[in-house]
């Protein structure tokens, strides 16, 4: 059965390896160029990427591989039959590259699943909030080493991200009505706000701290698989085999290190509980997170970060309200509270912010929040030398370009912006952004909650169990 659907996906796509590629740098890779939406080929090598087809069997022939779900720089993700347990169950398999990095990384979130485990709150809630990690292994392959192998970890079958709801509403939800033609519908947006504040609530009752909430590590739940028949999500996948490519060295030589061919992936879009009855959502990717005490790094995206993120104040629970936020303002209007760009880590161990490269995404950061939530109390504003670039000693702004150069110019002159750019407050972009199936006494509501969780000092902040009791967040809770 798998010999067959890669044997039509090869046919499929023998095509696009005969295709003449003119790339200019071509020379430099190992292998000619795939045009399509899947991972870099270039990342299966030494200490890269574990190579996987269909039929693939992992875990010393416990589980084979019949759908890709998804990839990225350091993994892919992949719906397996996992034979284990004796009942053929189906699992999504994260297979990490061989790097030594990513291998402590993949520990480190393994200890924090099994302390989350240890808490009990998985089995005590009818309804948990935390994607479960069933088990883990290590893979040895040819892009490995006797002391650096694969690290894999088994989890539940999970559905498409919010974030891939958002951009795409109609994509997953049948009968949108026509004025929240752009948005999700209301009764969804309820859920995933609803089920994200109940997930992050039994994180940090288990002296947990995420610190990577964002859209894409919110997940859909899905039917039951037990009614699924595999041989036809075998089917659908090589239907999607118009989206497969060859692998081919730039040399011509044997392809050694990586799959014979790549796939696009393919999310259970059909299978994820997106109707009114029982959607359900759950947070994923706890690699990021952090015991309550640690003094680590954060990979919040920069649009994400809490003020004592940017300014290196040190990390709470408390930066999770903050990002809680800025999802539900997102969820509600379609659009991103903050739109700075950055991912990288941000260390919370320095005890303030100091010059760095960082300077100029730090400033981008603090002006948006000011001009969305107003002026900085000086608890907050001490800690970020460079704010008077940008305003003045009442707090009006003066200057609206970030960048990382001198305030004079080449003779001595400073220098003064004639047009200062300013985004709207957080009120009146939200009315003018949200969903049109809010009325205007909601709206004051989730106004009330969005102004707690984005207060400026982590101390004002509510907890996730305080949000739980505000007026708004008391119509979500699930019946």
């Amino acid at each position: 059965m798998y010999k067959d659907a890669v044997d039509h996906i090869l046919h499929k796509v023998v095509c696009l390896s005969d295709e003449d590629d003119s790339n200019g740098s071509e020379h430099r890779r190992r292998y000619k160029w795939i045009d399509l939406p899947t991972e870099d080929v270039e990342l299966y090598r030494k200490k890269g990427l574990h190579p996987i087809q269909l039929g693939t069997t992992l875990d010393r022939g416990r589980c084979t591989v019949i759908r890709k779900l998804g990839y990225g720089s350091f993994a892919t993700v992949w719906l397996a039959r996992d034979e284990s347990v004796g009942r053929g169950d189906l699992v999504a398999i994260k297979v990490l590259t061989s790097n030594h990095k990513k291998k402590i990384d993949a520990r480190h979130e393994i200890k924090i699943y099994e302390h989350y485990d240890r808490s009990g709150f998985a089995s005590r809630h009818k309804h948990a909030h935390v994607v479960r990690l069933i088990r883990h292994f290590e893979e040895h392959g040819v892009n490995s080493s006797i002391n650096r192998a694969h690290q894999c970890l088994v989890f539940e079958t999970m559905g498409p991200s919010c974030g891939s709801i958002l951009r795409d509403p109609k994509r997953f939800v049948h009968n949108i009505p026509g004025p929240a033609s752009n948005h999700c519908p209301l009764w969804l947006a309820r859920c995933m706000i609803r089920d994200l504040i109940d997930g992050v609530g039994d994180l940090h009752a288990a002296g947990i701290i995420h610190g990577d909430i964002h859209a894409g590590n919110l997940l859909t739940t899905i039917k039951a698989l037990s009614s699924v028949d595999t041989e036809n999500l075998i089917e659908d996948s090589v239907r999607c085999s118009s989206e497969a490519a060859r692998v081919e060295q730039t040399d011509g030589g044997a392809v050694k290190r990586a799959p014979e061919y790549v796939i696009a992936s393919q999310p259970l879009t059909k299978l994820a509980n997106l109707d009114e009855s029982n959607a359900a959502f759950k947070i994923s990717d706890v690699g990021s997170a952090v015991d309550s005490t640690a003094n680590k790094k954060t990979k919040t995206p920069a649009c994400m970060r809490a003020p004592e993120i940017v300014l290196r104040l040190g990390l709470s629970q408390k930066v999770d309200i903050w990002s809680i936020g800025c999802l539900m303002y997102e969820i509600l209007t379609g659009k991103i509270l903050f739109s700075v760009d950055g991912h990288a880590e941000v260390s919370s161990s320095a005890s303030s912010y100091s010059e760095s490269d960082n300077n100029v995404l730090a400033d981008d950061t603090m002006t948006f929040h000011v001009d969305r939530l107003g002026t900085l109390p000086d608890s907050i504003a001490a800690h970020w030398p460079r704010k008077n670039r940008y305003y003045d000693h009442q707090w009006t702004k003066i200057r609206s370009d970030v960048e990382d150069s001198d305030d004079e110019d080449s003779e001595g002159v400073e220098k003064v912006e004639e047009e200062v750019f300013k985004f709207p407050k957080l009120e009146d972009d939200f009315r003018q952004h949200a969903n049109r199936e809010i009325g205007d006494a909601e709206t004051t509501e989730i106004l009330k909650v969005l102004r707690a969780c984005l207060q400026y000092e982590p101390h004002k902040r509510p907890t996730a169990e305080q949000l739980k009791h505000m007026k708004w967040i008391k119509t979500l809770q699930r019946r």
